[in-house]
């Protein structure tokens, strides 16, 4: 069956900024899908703001006239933007399908008739945002603009947190470094390279006459002529596949001795342009090529604490496609990339012209304006005959832009880009190993490889040595394990160990002088200073520990409102003492504790954990109050593809309903039945997301199971569960499902069964229709009926399950309240207790009769609106209205009781305090 690629989208409003954009006119529009939005950022705060607003960043960028960033938003979202005082404006309508690209056109070029490849959706004054397919983007790269490809996954903010060297010293090792950069050598490297002449692969001569991305064969050996130069020198090398049908990136490492987990990377795109049989790019981009090569035979030869990575990317040409992947997936494996050096045209310069060259950071994360100045430093401290010129916004138009996407410290070297001294052979054949400047690409060459030795500051001069020893009790000698020894260098540097069962510790370390500090749980803290250790040399230091004072910790574990007693669990983090039982009937507890200062977490079924964090230097009481769970879990399965959450949650709040959110996170990271079990119903969506990971795995449906199995309410809304899971097990025993039909597109719904009486209903899409048929099994009914067959089925047992084929969000606005409120008034779910806002009260009431009918809701208390203290309203039938009692803050505390109804009701009474304590303010009652 043929399947789809789907981008993201869901149903927004439209805001303005102050953009140019292709059109001149701005009009309302209909809105379908997820849009994809501009953002200003003009306060220092607005980030900030922005993050509270719960939608994803694609993007930071710096126009010439401010700073903005893109996301994409459904209604929700763009209210949510509004509330947060941000300026917005659609680019995009509907992002559906929809492949996105910045451009830039590169000095004393001409810009392209942008319409010719796509629509223009914005021009900031810097780049071009355009909406166009690869093919359209491969024939634009052919003119000479640099593109790079809008990806719309979620990014970080803040960045990721690193740190740089603020100012350097002349260091004889990196200068003896520097000096095996030769002129010869970039010029061998960079002809070879460019094919000048053939280079050895494979054990064979070959000329290396074209890189482009899509040259087949040649492209292919240039990657295997690196990767084998990289092996030859000892390094790991990775052949990093990022499209099966594209050549992979080429990355070698050496291993860091020390904190093999902090990396740096000096990198360059290996491919190059234009399309055809020859393309030598001597400049654009062997020239960063022949740096890094360099810079591999000359670093692996020393020792290193940290982890250096030494990358060649492909794909550059075409949108930054190879190491965008790159950086992607290091910041899904939470990869610690602490500095990325990215060179890229490094060998043009006018003759006879100032040596100027640019240094392209970005304020948006701070680090890399500091590794910009050290680039400068090195330049200016070895004396190298270069003029860098710091650009603060830089130019998005090579591969370090990937790493700022991901948060990452990075920052591009290349000729004079902002100066004009641009290489006029630039993609072109002409674009020769004749024509550069070897002297200033020698010097380039220098700096670059010296401000990387400095960026690390793990270059281990001295050679390494160990530390070792034991640490025991001094009362009595008994060996200490699990000990922690701590080593900090003079320049805070600081490295550690553990001691094994035997007490013995040992670890690898510059040869330099320390002070040491060991430290265990129910002991003292010791130090010593002026450790030294030296190179290939071992270093004993012994440790006895005297014994800590212990102190009592005691309390209660109470719910919050009620003071009811709770069966709890209280943990003291970060320690080897196991979890302590409170007194189920009186909430007591209590814990012995060593001097020291620690976090206590306090868990118990049904209620929210508390931690909290104490200094254990007497005995002392503390009283924790958990505040009871909502009764709904609500599990995000759309993996942001878009993001629908906003959908159900907007339902949810309108019917006065408390829930938590679970987020798969794009995984079968789901709940398990002890997270479950403390709810009353799950409601489990997918949104767009398929290819393997909609609805719940297998392990998720076990853990449903268990808590179907102690009579809770399942709802699942997902048009992909079927399609990527088939018809399980699970589906066939709890949801009633006899078999499925995917793909059917139901675009009208009319509820059945439980449902009757609503719709018809039209489905709006927010993403594409693939929408399911389910038959039932004898066990389960017909919720809903499609056009294309059933939509949706309930089942009915000692538990409630609801399951639908297609998604809840494409139902009308107005509709998903009194949906939602019917699904959960059949499964018996209580709405509280409720996140109460400015001390309002909603109160829903649901006729379910089958006429009109006049009742009075008597509340006595006291109101800021009066009218609303008693009142009589009109009900229709199966149609929830909502009170609003509004609180007064000026009293501490008020009781409010609910009830007195023509036909008698059952009553909730209610405490509220306006310090949030005392029982949630929402109650539902289905008045006969």
């Amino acid at each position: 069956m043929f399947r789809r690629l789907i981008l993201w989208l869901s149903v927004p409003l439209f805001l303005l900024i102050c953009f140019n954009t292709a059109h001149t006119q701005a009009a309302p529009v209909d809105l379908q899908g997820t849009s994809l939005v501009a953002v200003t950022l003009t306060m220092e705060d607005d980030l900030a703001h922005f993050a509270q607003t719960g939608l994803p960043l694609y993007t930071q960028l710096q126009g010439r006239d401010g700073a903005y960033l893109l996301t994409g938003a459904d209604a929700p979202g763009l209210a949510a933007l509004q509330q947060a005082g941000l300026d917005a404006r659609i680019l995009d309508a509907d992002m559906r399908g929809a492949a996105y690209y910045l451009a830039y056109v590169m000095p004393h070029r001409a810009a392209p008739t942008w319409v010719d490849y796509g629509r223009l959706l914005l021009d900031d004054g810097r780049q071009v945002l355009l909406r166009m397919t690869p093919t359209a983007a491969a024939r634009l790269a052919e003119t000479g603009v640099q593109l790079r490809l809008l990806t719309p996954d979620a990014k970080p903010w803040p960045p990721v947190a690193a740190v740089m060297p603020a100012s350097i010293d002349p260091d004889p090792l990196i200068q003896q470094m520097m000096d095996q950069v030769t002129t010869q050598a970039v010029y061998d490297y960079d002809g070879g390279l460019s094919g000048e002449w053939p280079v050895t692969i494979g054990g064979q001569p070959y000329t290396i006459l074209t890189r482009n991305t899509t040259s087949g064969e040649p492209i292919q050996k240039a990657t295997q002529y690196v990767g084998e130069h990289m092996d030859a020198l000892g390094l790991d090398v990775e052949y990093h596949v990022w499209n099966a049908s594209r050549p992979p990136n080429v990355i070698g490492e050496r291993l860091g001795s020390v904190n093999p987990d902090d990396i740096y990377l000096i990198t360059a795109h290996l491919d190059d342009m234009p399309t055809g049989p020859v393309a030598p790019g001597a400049d654009d981009n062997a020239s960063g090529s022949v740096a890094v090569l360099l810079a591999t035979d000359i670093l692996a030869q020393y020792e290193w604490g940290c982890t250096l990575r030494f990358a060649f990317w492909t794909g550059e040409e075409q949108g930054l496609l190879g190491s965008h992947a790159y950086a992607q997936r290091a910041y899904n494996q939470g990869e610690n990339i602490l500095g990325v050096l990215n060179l890229d045209m490094i060998a043009w310069n006018t003759p006879n012209s100032t040596p100027d060259m640019d240094l392209h950071a970005t304020s948006s994360i701070p680090a890399t304006l500091t590794l910009a100045q050290l680039f400068a430093d090195v330049v200016d401290v070895y004396n190298l005959d270069l003029v860098p010129h710091i650009i603060p916004n830089g130019t998005g138009a090579s591969d370090h832009a990937s790493f700022w996407d991901y948060g990452y410290t990075a920052i591009l070297g290349i000729e004079d880009y902002s100066g004009g001294d641009f290489n006029p052979y630039y993609h072109t054949t002409q674009d020769r190993l004749a024509a550069l400047d070897l002297g200033y690409f020698t010097d380039f060459t220098k700096a670059a490889l010296g401000s990387f030795a400095h960026m690390t500051g793990c270059l281990i001069p001295g050679g390494l040595g160990t530390l070792n020893g034991q640490v025991t009790a001094a009362n009595g000698g008994a060996p200490i394990p699990g000990a922690t020894v701590t080593m900090t260098d003079p320049m805070n540097y600081t490295y550690s160990a553990t001691t094994d069962d035997g007490g013995s510790y040992t670890r690898a370390l510059p040869a330099e002088t320390y002070e040491v500090i060991a430290t265990a749980f129910g002991y003292l803290p010791q130090t010593v200073t002026g450790v030294t250790v030296y190179t290939d040399t071992v270093t004993t230091q012994d440790f006895a520990l005297q014994t800590a004072p212990n102190y009592l910790v005691y309390g209660k574990v109470l719910e919050a409102g009620t003071g009811t007693p709770l069966a709890a669990e209280v943990t003291v983090l970060d320690t080897p003492l196991p979890p302590v039982n409170t007194n189920p009937d009186t909430g007591f507890y209590y814990i012995s504790l060593p001097a020291d200062t620690y976090t206590l977490r306090v868990t118990a079924f049904g209620h929210q954990l508390v931690e909290r964090e104490i200094v254990a230097d007497h005995n002392q009481s503390q009283l924790f109050q958990l505040p009871p769970l909502p009764p709904i879990l609500l599990v995000d399965d759309d993996d942001n593809a878009p993001d629908v959450r906003g959908t159900y949650m907007a339902a949810l709040d309108a019917l006065g309903y408390g829930y938590d959110v679970w987020d798969t996170g794009n995984s079968d990271n789901e709940p398990d039945a002890a997270t479950l079990n403390q709810y009353s119903a799950v409601i489990w969506f997918t949104g767009s997301e398929f290819g393997g990971a909609a609805g719940p795995g297998g392990s998720g449906e076990a853990a449903l199971a268990d808590f179907l199995d102690h009579g809770r309410c399942l709802f699942i809304s997902s048009q992909d569960y079927v399609y990527d899971r088939g018809v399980t097990p699970f589906m066939q025993s709890y949801l009633g499902l006899a078999s499925a039909a995917n793909d059917v597109y139901q675009t009208t719904v009319m509820g059945s069964g439980v449902y009757a009486g609503l719709g018809p209903y039209a489905l709006v899409y927010p993403f594409s229709n693939w929408s399911d048929r389910l038959e039932p099994d004898g066990t389960a009914m017909v919720a809903f009926e499609g056009n294309m067959g059933n939509a949706a089925l309930t089942k009915l047992a000692d538990y409630h399950t609801t399951f639908w084929g297609f998604p809840f969000e494409a139902l009308p606005a107005a509709a998903r309240p009194l949906t939602l409120a019917t699904t959960l008034n059949w499964c018996g779910v209580p709405p509280g207790p409720a996140v109460v806002m400015e001390m309002n009260y909603a109160y829903w009431m649901n006729n379910g009769s089958s006429g009109y009918g006049h009742y009075t809701l008597l509340a006595d208390a006291t109101f800021v609106d009066e009218s609303n203290r008693t009142g009589t309203w009109t009900y229709l039938a199966g149609t929830p209205q909502k009170i609003l009692l509004r609180y007064d803050p000026g009293l501490a505390c008020d009781a409010i009781s609910v009830g007195q109804f023509v036909t008698p009701q059952q009553v909730r009474g209610l405490r509220v305090c306006r310090d949030g304590s005392g029982t949630a303010g929402v109650w539902l009652g289905n008045l006969p």
